[in-house]
């Protein structure tokens, strides 16, 4: 296979060559139920997929794992069941329509087992999807004349960002529609945000056409450009960021981590439970348990954990902000989205990380490295008291065990914290960063 770093940023691809051949998946030792698909599973579901459907123009929107229904799972944990068969869920379209199927593939038996037309959906926007909208934007000409008309010369410096408007009565659902939202960049690295462009495009992405251009006047007149540069990075700031005001901070385990990790099965403090990733969600913690020493057996905690939608609505009701109501995980997918993490600002200490492998349009595997951050950070005060009668004082520091990761949504960053604690808590923390998307 030919690894392809450069066609999706952020992702390596792996592409088959004519020579490779299908992997023997009973070849290799079966690994947990719930572990995300393998780069060889997913080549085979897309194998399997390709050859029922009978279709050189199929699209992949997501190929990802059936997880097993939650008794047979039970069932073969407790010794009580067979090993669940490993199965694949995938969203497929007919190249170039909207025609949409779900399909499940039994990768041990090696057959498709259901093919489903969906009638009336708006599969995921995945980050080619996305692509399609900047790059045919810039070549049409009646876009190219609304840009001259307020100075801009040089479409290489027009950005769009697309946004899934989801139904529209002008074309019902016969057509799978993106919107894109267009802004100027002075420079390469210049903070576009800083410069709304008004108007916008309708974009079908399975045909790429553009369907609409809708163009904004405020008293019959065109919008100018706003040129002010509001820039952040430090090629810009220079010496506006005193950095010395922070002495070096270090986070050191001289002994390691207190958490152990096999494959995707993680045990720490007690806790036992599996991590995996997907498409849609992003990270997925399944099995959480926790170990009770006096009667020694696991107490179930959750059975699955996991951010299945967030919901931005932007309430502007001028047109085309009104269509600004954004279900991340759903509509672009938060595994999609996910960041490659670097130590030191990402994520800080001593890290264990997870890659994540999705799949392309052309049912090709592409990993995201580093996609979870695993961690531990000291929580303070666990619990203290004192004795007034006799002054003995007894306390303990109480530790937080982290499972994260960091979306991009266009203008904004999300970073996502699983946390659990000494006293059995969980909890999930969110964080929003980056900058604030300006109207034109």
């Amino acid at each position: 296979m030919i690894e392809d770093s450069s066609s999706l940023p952020g992702y390596t691809i792996f592409q088959e060559e004519a020579t490779d051949a299908i992997p023997d998946l009973s070849a290799k030792p079966p690994g947990h139920p719930l572990d995300p698909l393998s780069v060889d599973e997913i080549r085979v579901a897309a194998k399997l997929i390709r050859t029922h459907a009978k279709l050189n123009a199929l699209k992949f929107n997501c190929l990802t794992l059936r997880e097993p229904e939650k008794g047979c799972y039970s069932a073969f944990r407790a010794g009580k069941g067979p090993r669940p068969p490993r199965r694949a869920f995938a969203i497929v379209l007919k190249k170039g329509t909207s025609q949409c199927a779900e399909v499940i593939a039994n990768l041990t038996a090696l057959e498709v087992e259901s093919w489903k037309a969906v009638a009336e959906v708006a599969p995921t926007l995945t980050l080619e999807d996305l692509d399609v909208t900047e790059r045919i934007a810039r070549k049409d000409s009646r876009i190219v004349q609304l840009c001259r008309e307020v100075g801009i010369t040089d479409m290489s410096k027009v950005y769009f960002d697309a946004w899934a408007i989801g139904f529209d009565h002008r074309w019902g659902f016969e057509r799978r529609l993106q919107q894109g939202l267009p802004y100027y960049r002075n420079s390469q690295l210049d903070n576009q945000y800083a410069h709304p462009l008004d108007f916008s495009v309708v974009v079908d992405t399975e045909t790429e056409e553009i369907l609409a251009i809708d163009v904004r006047h405020v008293n019959g007149e065109r919008t100018k450009v706003p040129l002010e540069e509001h820039n952040y990075l430090p090629e810009f700031v220079q010496n506006a960021y005193d950095g010395s005001k922070l002495k070096p901070l270090d986070i050191i385990q001289p002994q390691g981590v207190s958490f152990d990790m096999q494959g995707n099965e993680l045990s720490w403090a007690g806790y036992k439970m599996h991590v995996g990733f997907n498409y849609r969600e992003g990270i997925v913690i399944s099995d959480v348990r926790m170990h009770d020493q006096y009667e020694q057996r696991d107490r179930a905690l959750f059975n699955r954990i996991s951010v299945v939608e967030m919901v931005v609505p932007y309430g502007n009701p001028d047109p085309p902000h009104h269509k600004k109501h954004a279900f991340d995980v759903g509509e672009y997918g938060s595994g999609l989205m996910t960041n490659s993490l670097k130590l030191g600002c990402d994520c800080k200490g001593t890290i264990h990380y997870l890659d994540a492998i999705m799949t392309t349009a052309r049912g090709e595997p592409a990993m995201v490295k580093n996609a979870i951050c695993i961690h531990e950070e000291d929580n303070g005060l666990l619990y203290k008291h004192t004795d007034f009668r006799d002054g003995k004082v007894i306390s303990a520091r109480d530790r937080k065990l982290i499972i994260s990761q960091i979306i991009t949504a266009a203008n904004y960053e999300y970073a996502f914290y699983h946390i659990f604690t000494l006293d059995g808590t969980y909890k999930l923390e969110m964080k929003l960063t980056a900058h604030l998307l300006i109207e034109g």
